[in-house]
Order: structure tokens, then sequence, then C-alpha cells
């Protein structure tokens, strides 16, 4: 592959730095929005939950094997995003607590 190439493919299997690199990746591209207001371990739970489930999942392009950029998808976000609530609810409570101190509103 010549070094200009972006290659685009189905992640699966992430690695932790892939997670982390995703995670960060959407940080910087909205760092205004709601769910980026939310965390990193929130916004990290919430990637993790796309490789979970057997109807979602992330495509990246990557660079020089490194991601630089992504889109998560589900085929059903009704039934993902309950699935991901009740799996990880918890973590999402736990996450989300910083925020929710931070921003009143947010409740």
């Amino acid at each position: 592959m010549n070094n200009d190439e972006i290659n685009i493919k189905e992640l699966n299997n992430p690695t932790k730095t892939q997670l982390e690199t995703i995670t960060r990746l959407h940080m910087k591209a909205f760092p205004d929005f709601f769910l980026t207001q939310l965390g990193y371990s929130f916004l990290k739970t919430l990637y993790t939950g796309y490789f979970e489930d057997n109807e979602s999942g992330i495509i990246v392009a990557e660079k020089n094997s490194e991601i630089i950029g992504f889109i998560a998808y589900s085929k059903d976000y009704p039934r993902f995003y309950s699935g991901l609530i009740k799996k990880h609810l918890v973590r999402f409570a736990i996450c989300s607590s910083g925020a929710a101190i931070r921003h009143p509103s947010f409740i």
C-alpha cells in the first residue's frame, strides 16, 4: 500500500489502543457535543458496545496503519441502545456522574 493511501475496513476485535484512538478522535472532532461532555470513559464504553453487539460495528479509515477516522453503525439503534444500557448501566452512571456535577442540566 502506498503511504498516501487511505484504507477503509471493518474493525473487528479492536485493541485497547485502537479503542482509545477512536475515543480521542470523537473528542477532538466533537468537543462541544453532549456525548463528549459526558467524558472519555463514557465514550470508550459506548464504542466498546458497538463491538459487543452482533448487529453493530465500527468502520475505520487508516493511513499508514493509523486510524484517522471512523463511523459507528447499528442495524437497529433502539435495540442497540437498550442492550447497551442494560449491559453497562453502572459504568455509564459512574462515567456520567462527573458530567452531571459539572453540568446539572444534563440530568
